[in-house]
């Protein structure tokens, strides 16, 4: 019992500590997700993830030589702290949904490589924003099925022969 308790405490730690360091990285580095669906299953193996591995931790603290008292609190204690957690990140995460990227238009396309585009994009709080956008112009370059590169970038700076300009739909 004892490698299974060892073995799921590493497990359960592993997890929470690869949410918080993908977080991180996702949000220091000029990376994102390629669609709001894979952003939405990260989201939801990061919240769901890390509530499972703290409850689980939780419920290993239960011994054996634990009376029922003792076992019902550490019990309710790891359903009490989960529900929390899930309704905070829950708040958290609905209000941090409320604002994000949205691409307006494609401005030019890379010759050698058509995964690169340069965009302009416009950051926007939906209802819940006084103002009016914030427009910018970005390249973005897809990595992989789920990850872009993006980064601001000027466009009378650009190398214009390795560039196509991208006539606008009207």
């Amino acid at each position: 019992m004892t490698t299974t308790r060892r073995i799921l405490t590493i497990l359960a730690w592993t997890n929470i500590a690869a949410a918080c360091i993908l977080t991180l990285v996702l949000n220091l580095a000029p990376f994102e997700f390629s669609s709001a669906t894979v952003e939405s299953s990260f989201l939801a193996w990061r919240v769901l993830g890390i509530a499972a591995s703290v409850c689980l931790l939780i419920l290993l603290q239960i011994r054996d030589t634990d009376h029922g008292l003792e076992r019902a609190l550490k019990l309710i204690a790891a359903v009490v702290f989960t529900v929390i957690y899930l309704a905070v990140a829950g708040i958290i995460g609905f209000a941090r949904g409320m604002c994000s990227w949205s691409e307006r238009s494609t401005v030019f396309i890379n010759e050698d490589d058509p995964g690169r585009r340069i965009v302009i994009r416009d950051f926007g709080c939906g209802a819940t924003d006084g103002g009016p956008p914030v427009i910018k112009t970005f390249e973005m370059k897809r990595l992989t099925n789920w990850l872009n590169y993006v980064h601001e970038v000027d466009t009378t700076a650009i190398a214009r022969a390795q560039w196509r300009r991208v006539e606008s739909e009207r």
